[in-house]
């Protein structure tokens, strides 16, 4: 190998140790929210973190971990309260050895023996619902071509086009939000 091989030739990647005093901020939440989740017996945040993929997204939706009871110096067999939204508590209740299963083998050992469900009404995000609006018909697509016949410049006249169709297509397709 020359020497001007050993130059350009990629060194593997290390690993800095330090950051000075910047570090990146998801290095920090483990240690900032330790406490908060002591608080509550959930020593390992995972349980909260990986909800959905623990219960499925559909019970994940209605449903949140409160807390964790272990019983006296054990680290298994604990009682989970779990806070659920409106009727979902009574099919919850009828699944409690599915969902004790699931938590189970996502830890790899027995660590909920027993579920407490409190039924509440839970923050939720607003989700968007994309909705999906007809195509443009032919007779609106030539009169709109129609209209924009006069317009030369064919940057203004695409941006025109894309406007008609959008408005057009929402008119068809009005849905009450």
């Amino acid at each position: 190998m020359t020497d001007k091989n050993k130059i350009f030739k990629k060194q593997p990647y290390e690993k800095k140790k330090r950051f000075g005093l910047l570090r990146p901020v998801g290095q920090l939440v483990p240690q900032l929210t330790k406490k908060i989740f002591a608080k509550r017996g959930l020593t390992n945040a995972a349980i909260i973190t990986d909800w959905p993929n623990i219960i499925g997204a559909d019970l994940a939706r209605y449903s949140q971990p409160d807390r964790l009871i272990f019983p006296k110096n054990k680290r298994n067999d604990a009682i989970l309260h779990i806070r659920v939204e409106g009727a979902l508590a009574t099919q919850m209740q009828h699944m409690e050895g599915m969902v004790i299963e699931r938590i189970n083998s996502y830890f790899g050992y027995k660590a909920v023996a027993e579920i407490r469900l409190m039924q509440t009404s839970l923050p939720r995000e607003k989700i968007k619902i994309k909705k999906i609006l007809p195509p443009i018909t032919k007779d609106d697509a030539n009169s709109l071509d129609e209209k924009l016949n006069n317009i030369e410049d064919p940057v203004m006249k695409e941006i025109l086009k894309k406007l008609g169709t959008a408005i057009s297509r929402r008119q068809k397709g009005i849905i009450d939000d």
